[in-house]
């Protein structure tokens, strides 16, 4: 991992099953084991590690398997409802629960100045507005409706807010196909 951790498992793309995620792709050794993905955590193969320490900040079935996981191991959740904290305070709880403070202070440094640097070059979205809409299963697609949500922060660090349309108008998250 970028601040040192050796990770022995990792749970599969969701939407890409038996595939790493674009993020992962380059990072994540082939020795880390896949621990299960959309038909649920293989928690027996959790066990089966023997983890120090389970990372589930991302995993947003959390809340279904949280007592199974912790019963393992000290288990890391989001530190919010899911998806509504910033990737900088999830770093920041993963830091803490890690002994690292101070490298995930310095990664943050360097990405927040990646951002703005990127926010510098690109002015022209300052003030754009965005919807972010993604597949989610079969004939679905999910609409994220949180302007205060982690897309919307990550985005508004460019200058871009979220289409008051999207927030006002769309009331189930979804679109049929």
């Amino acid at each position: 991992s970028q601040i040192g951790l050796a990770t022995v498992g990792r749970t599969d793309n969701y939407y890409a099953p038996g595939s790493l995620y674009p993020w992962q792709e380059g990072e994540v050794e082939p020795s880390v084991v896949p621990l299960g993905g959309p038909n649920g955590l293989d928690l027996e193969k959790v066990a089966s590690l023997q983890p120090d320490l389970i990372l589930a900040t991302n995993y947003y079935e959390l809340e279904n398997v949280y007592e199974g996981l912790s019963a393992i191991a000290p288990t890391v959740g989001y530190p919010t409802g899911w998806g509504e904290a910033t990737w900088q305070d999830t770093s920041r709880m993963i830091g803490r629960a890690v002994g690292k403070e101070a490298e995930v202070e310095q990664r943050i440094s360097e990405v927040d100045g990646s951002i703005a640097t990127m926010a510098a070059e690109l002015p022209g979205l300052s003030g754009k507005t965005f919807s972010s809409v993604f597949y989610h299963e079969a004939g679905q697609f999910a609409v994220d409706t949180n302007p205060g949500g982690h897309t919307a922060k990550l985005l508004g660090q460019l200058g871009m807010v979220m289409s008051p349309r999207i927030v006002a108008e769309v009331v189930n998250r979804s679109l049929g196909a």
